[in-house]
């Protein structure tokens, strides 16, 4: 499972057997600089859980999904994200997608 996802929010991707999909939403943060004494030391990006959106029921093929960029009720701020797409069918997990870094508008 590769999906796509646009700046704007549409996720495409191709289901090799129907599924429910969920989508878990990171924010990244910047990475940070310390001072050492010796030499600065930059430290890897972190991520901040957001919270997952259930994308419905989907058949096996190609799927397109406009999200309207929503967690909740909560719509996200312009920033850089981290999306994990998961495949499920009823409670056990099928597939997880590769982390995609997406800057949303």
């Amino acid at each position: 499972m590769n999906p796509t996802v646009s700046t704007i929010g549409v996720i495409r991707v191709t289901l090799a057997a129907s599924a429910s999909l969920e989508l878990v939403v990171l924010r990244l943060l910047p990475a940070v600089q310390r001072h050492v004494v010796a030499a600065p030391v930059i430290t890897a990006q972190t991520t901040r859980p957001l919270g997952t959106v259930s994308l419905g029921q989907h058949h096996q093929g190609r799927v397109t999904i406009y999200w309207d960029r929503r967690i909740g009720k909560h719509r996200l701020k312009r920033s850089r994200h981290v999306l994990l797409l998961e495949a499920r069918a009823g409670t056990k997990l099928r597939d997880v997608s590769d982390a995609l870094t997406v800057t949303l508008r």
